[in-house]
This record gives C-alpha cells, structure tokens and sequence, in this order.
C-alpha cells in the first residue's frame, strides 16, 4: 500500500503555487508598528502561518521579504516638552522582523494645540497656554529628537537601506529650519541609507505668491535638492475618503519649482497650476489618527479660490 503524500512532499514550486493563490486575496500589511508586538500576521489573519513550523519558515520568507517597520510619533510635543518618553527596547520585535526590514518609515504628526506653561513667579505654578505655533518655535528641537530617534533604531536593524520621513502638516508650517543639519548629521552616520522626506499638506496654497518671496515649501526644497542621498518631496491634499474602514487623502505632488517659475514672471495663472501639479496620490497613513478634527470642513473647496488666483493676474 502506498504511503500518503502531505503537502510538504510537493515540490516547493507547487507549495509557492499554493501560496500565491491562498495570498492573492488577502490585504495583508507590509509594514509593522515598531512599539507594539513581535509579528503583524496572527493567527486570525495568516492561519496558515501557523500551521506546522516548516510551512511558517517558508511563509515568513515570503512575507517579511519587502517588509518596513513605522515609527508613529503622535503629537510631538508631547515628547518634545511635555514629559513623554519614548522606549525604543527591540526586544519584542521578532528577529525575522529586525533583519527582514529593509525601509523604516517615521510618521509625525501634530494635530492638537500643544501647550506651555510659563514662569508666574508666584509660587503656585500658572495655568498652561495654548501654544499656536508649534514647528515654528520647536522644529529645530522636534528634528533632533527624531535624529536622535532614527539613530538608535537603525543600530539594532542592520540591513535597512530606506529611511522614509512623513511629516504630517495640520497646522501649515513645518519650517525646514534645524531639520537641514539634523538630516545631515543622521546621513553622515548611516552613509549607505538613503532619505526621503515627505511634506504632507492640506489645502495649501501660498496667498503671497508672485511677490518676489519664497514660502517655507520652497526652503524645504532649497535646503535639500542638493543633498547627496536625501529626496525632498510635497503633496498637498484636497479630498478625504474612507475605504475599508481607513481614512485615504487624495491630491497632487507638488512641484516646488513652479513658485520660482511664477515669482520670475515665466507664466500666467493656468499654466502654474499646471506645472505645480505633477501627478495625483492617495495616500493613507499608516498608524497616526486625528490628522484633521473636521474632516468634512477641511476638505471644502475654498469659496475664495477666485479671489487667490488674482495675485497671479
């Protein structure tokens, strides 16, 4: 009587086969949070995984071969001076997980009014104040936080060659003030790794346009587009949906280019909006929340749009 076969004893060929048709269907993440567990496929949304040790040997090859880990920082002002502390232990992080990432992603956004208390000189310590501008007075110590931040994470992955920097703006002004020398003293220590810093806006347009000045986009493209090893790039948004249950942002990157274009007098009204829009995105974040308390009120095309163009003509 002939011995039963199992599916181990199929040629590993038909075993990726299989594979593949189990995935195809399956949206599975590529990326993982860097604070929470060791794996991001449970039991629950990979049971085969989990199956018989020689088939999740095979499996994690397959899903951890592009995999990225996410550094959230949710509201830096917590961190930058409100006391928060940030544990970048690696110890539950899987060693598949360590040595299969190749790219870490650090997503930042701060979406409330931060805070600050200021010296009564009474001894009853005064009531906080609201803090508008928060980039604008503590970028420069919110950039080397997140240098500091990358540099002692990127010591315990030894095989990452992507570094990607998402800046959520909700509040339209992350100055690029101190991040030029934070940027290039994390390149000069990881020279091997390249660096993208992504802007993210919401409906920005600049009012002073064709002025002669340069708005803080285009320092940002100023302090790096000659920067060996470090891309700069800027997507401004204009539509909100949901899909699946997560929030998605519509809109265009962004050429910063076009500003200077337009400050010099090399086109008319139509022919900016042309340029500066190079091509659509969507693009949903991947662990943040709260990028805009009234999602619907954000997103409403500007009844004052005609009125913006007319610096232009």
């Amino acid at each position: 009587m002939a011995s039963e076969t199992g599916f181990l004893d199929l040629p590993r060929e038909i075993r990726e086969m299989i594979y593949d048709h189990v995935f195809d269907d399956l949206d599975l993440p590529s990326y993982g949070n860097f604070f929470t567990g060791g794996t991001v496929y449970t039991p629950s949304s990979v049971p085969l995984l989990y199956v018989h040790t020689h088939i999740s040997e095979e499996l994690q090859a397959r899903l951890y071969k592009n995999h990225r880990t996410v550094i959230p920082i949710q509201e830096p002002s917590g961190y930058v001076r409100g006391g928060k502390t940030m544990d970048l232990n690696t110890d539950h992080i899987s060693r598949q997980r360590i040595f299969a990432t190749k790219t870490i992603i650090v997503e930042v956004a701060e979406t409330h009014d931060s805070y600050e208390v200021h010296d009564s000189g009474n001894e009853e310590p005064s009531q906080p104040e609201t803090e508008e501008y928060f980039w604008e007075q503590h970028g420069d110590t919110c950039a080397d936080m997140i240098k500091d931040t990358l540099s002692v994470v990127l010591s315990s992955f030894p095989n990452v060659k992507h570094v990607k920097l998402k800046l959520w703006d909700c509040q339209n002004g992350i100055y690029p003030s101190g991040w030029k020398e934070a940027i290039s003293e994390l390149h000069d220590k990881w020279k091997n790794i390249n660096i993208c810093i992504d802007l993210y806006l919401f409906d920005y347009y600049d009012q002073d346009a064709g002025d002669g000045g340069t708005n803080f986009v285009q320092g940002w493209h100023r302090d790096f587009k000659r920067m060996k090893g470090v891309t700069f790039r800027v997507f401004n948004f204009n539509k909100f949906f949901r899909r699946n249950g997560d929030e998605h942002y519509k809109g265009h990157r962004v050429n910063p280019e076009a500003w200077y274009m337009m400050n010099n007098g090399w086109m008319d009204k139509e022919e900016f909006n042309e340029v500066s829009q190079m091509y659509s995105v969507t693009v949903r974040p991947k662990y943040i929340t709260g990028l805009s308390e009234d999602t619907e009120e954000l997103f409403q095309v500007m009844e004052d749009i005609q009125s913006y163009w007319e610096v232009f003509s």
